[in-house]
């Protein structure tokens, strides 16, 4: 019995791969879920990876986790400056969200004594 299981096995697998949908294997959209799960069990920098990896495909939801992990240091070191460069660079986020990104990192630059920062500094 178990040598026909082990034999009848990969033809399963190969079934069910060619019945399930290529939408139910593959995640086609940021899950923001999925990226707590991951801050939760202590693997920030994989969210942070995560995040990175659909805000570069165009996830205005993404891009605002990046910018925010870069000002609070979730899952990479904190560095404001270049939450602000992230967030006045080519992004789909809504214009409001980068101007909550650009206030609040300005406010931890001034707190930590380095001189205000807005997207007037990374323009050509």
């Amino acid at each position: 019995m178990i040598r026909l299981l082990a034999r009848i096995t990969p033809y399963v697998a190969i079934a069910l791969i060619a019945v399930i949908p290529k939408t139910a294997l593959a995640n086609d959209s940021f899950s923001k879920k999925y990226y707590d799960e991951l801050n939760q069990l202590g693997l920030r920098d994989q969210g942070f990876a995560y995040a990175v990896q659909w805000a570069g495909r165009g996830s205005p939801d993404a891009e605002i986790l990046v910018a925010n992990s870069l000002i609070e240091g979730t899952g990479t070191s904190p560095n404001p400056m270049a939450a602000i460069a992230f967030a006045c660079g080519d992004r789909t986020m809504s214009d409001y969200e980068i101007e909550k990104v650009v206030i609040k990192a300005s406010i931890r630059l001034i707190g930590s004594g380095s001189p205000e920062a807005d997207c007037s500094m990374f323009s050509d």
